[in-house]
């Protein structure tokens, strides 16, 4: 059975609580959450506090307790955006799906 979110924050506010100073261990941000947890906020009132979306409060509390119950912490990498090419080579893709970049093209000069 599928836990409830009140269910799912306890636990995360329990394995929190195995490190007390955890939040003070964390950029402002993650911390605020962390301190919003173990205040007793619930995840949507953290999210509207720091400004973030529940999905990533979940992420940040998840990874907190994680730390804090000594379990290894899973590491989330943040892109430029979708499609977005890491190659310095090609910036911006643009060969790869038909258009021209500004060097392609040719201009008259008169």
């Amino acid at each position: 059975m599928a836990q409830t979110s009140q269910e799912q924050m306890q636990q995360l506010v329990e394995q929190l609580q195995l490190a007390p100073g955890i939040a003070e261990q964390l950029p402002d941000k993650e911390g605020a959450m962390v301190h919003g947890a173990l205040n007793g906020l619930s995840v949507f009132e953290i999210a509207q506090q720091c400004r973030t979306s529940e999905a990533a409060v979940w992420a940040t509390l998840g990874n907190a307790a994680r730390f804090a119950s000594g379990k290894s912490s899973q590491s989330v990498e943040i892109g430029e955006g979708l499609g977005s090419e890491a190659s310095t080579s090609d910036p911006g893709g643009y060969g790869n799906i038909g258009l021209e970049t500004p060097e392609d093209k040719s201009y008259d000069k008169e």
